[in-house]
């Protein structure tokens, strides 16, 4: 065999081994820390043997121990049983290449959580001929926070990993040629938030929420059984024992070699209950109140005048709020800029909500009809629709990243334009 890379290359065989290296003798942080480091699995072939160590490092931790005090007994006895079979992980081999000619793919990612961690796990499916095989990838996988989180929000960020396990294949996608790319997750809760408006989403999962839908589209997304699913394994660890032998970490489910059309694809999360939705203080605007606006504005021939008219009426009911006694501080004399954009955000608002009341209502993109959903529209922090896009990263004006949406045939439409 020859060194490449960090690891054991077969020509005979053509396949990758591991070189691991006996571990340090004793049982303190500093030990078990300096044999995490040592092995050496870029792709994360080994990832729930390295995870498991992990584990037991984070436990070393709570234990509020120096870098060379012996570890508690329950814990040294996993770490001692751990390193006697940390060898084995030698003992696997991985082929080193995918077949090219005449071979179809498509890529299958996996995505799972446990209270120790969340892992996320590529295969590809190459199908040459009538064969099928399924191959390992590439794994990831963080350690929960010592923080407690509900494994919702660990799924979740399970499935986050998914995504930047994605962007790391992107090169080989392209290289191959893959357009077909399934997300897998076993979390009924992950498939019900993924399909629900962001901005109706707690910031922690709404922020997550968006930054997968970055990168997937909730349609790739489906639900797989926990025993189906090989991530499972990366999110709990595994003794080196039993990983050289695990067919789902290393094959995935058996059905993923059948014809597409007989695989178990689900994501109907009807009748699921979503948890962490945001609560939300609703200023209600009538469908009367809308139409009596989009009445008065077709009175005025000009933008500028419509928007000092309604900043004018503005001030006036929020300087009658103010008591005499305070009348001091009631605002006077000319608009400022901030009472001009008040105005006319309170113009766009009334005129979205006369023509996209389902925005405003619904809590699934897959409700609003085909035109929006194109445009990937989303209710901002001041009540507007916007339109996203792939530039909510540029380095623009959140106006040019995400412009304001009108419909064309409004008057006030007109008068903005002109």
């Amino acid at each position: 065999s020859t060194k490449i890379l960090g690891m054991k290359w077969c020509p005979a065989s053509d396949t990758l081994s591991y070189e691991v290296s006996a571990p340090s003798p004793g049982s303190t942080k500093r030990v078990i820390l300096s044999t995490i480091a040592r092995l050496y699995d870029p792709l994360g072939y080994l990832a729930p043997a390295v995870f498991y160590a992990k584990c037991i490092m984070q436990e070393t931790w709570k234990s509020n121990l120096s870098w060379d005090d012996d570890i508690p007994e329950d814990i040294r006895t996993r770490w001692e049983q751990y390193t006697s079979e940390l060898h084995l992980l030698s003992t696997i081999s991985i082929p080193r290449c995918l077949p090219k000619t005449d071979t179809t793919y498509q890529l299958l990612c996996f995505s799972d959580a446990s209270e120790k961690g969340y892992c996320a796990v590529a295969y590809l499916r190459a199908t040459q001929d009538s064969n099928v095989t399924l191959s390992l990838l590439k794994a990831k996988t963080r350690l929960a926070p010592l923080k407690t989180v509900t494994i919702p929000r660990l799924e979740l960020c399970g499935a986050l990993l998914l995504t930047e396990l994605l962007k790391s294949l992107k090169p080989l996608r392209s290289d191959l040629g893959i357009t077909e790319v399934f997300c897998f997750t076993d979390s009924m809760i992950v498939l019900a938030w993924l399909k629900t408006m962001p901005h109706l989403l707690q910031t922690f999962v709404s922020n997550r929420v968006q930054q997968i839908l970055e990168s997937t589209h909730v349609d790739q997304w489906h639900h797989i059984k926990g025993v189906q699913n090989p991530a499972d394994v990366g999110s709990r660890g595994a003794f080196p024992s039993a990983l050289g032998s695990h067919p789902l970490w290393w094959t995935g489910p058996v059905w993923a070699c059948d014809p597409i059309e007989r695989w178990p694809l689900s994501n109907d999360t009807h009748g699921i209950e979503v948890p962490e939705l945001r609560t939300t203080k609703l200023a209600l605007i009538s469908v009367d109140n809308c139409q009596g606006f989009i009445k008065y504005s077709e009175q005025h021939s000009s933008w500028l005048r419509l928007i000092r008219v309604i900043a004018y009426i503005k001030r006036f009911m929020a300087n009658a709020r103010i008591p005499k006694k305070f009348k001091h501080s009631r605002a006077s004399g000319p608009l400022s800029p901030g009472e001009v954009t008040a105005a006319n955000h309170h113009c766009i608002k009334m005129i979205q909500h006369a023509y996209y009341p389902d925005v405003f209502i619904t809590a699934s993109h897959n409700s609003l009809p085909l035109e929006l959903r194109r445009l990937a529209v989303f209710v901002d922090k001041q009540g507007l629709i916007r339109v996203g896009g792939r530039l909510s990263k540029a380095p623009i004006p959140v106006e040019q990243r995400h412009p304001l949406l009108l419909p064309a045939k409004s008057h006030f439409s007109m008068l903005l334009v002109r």
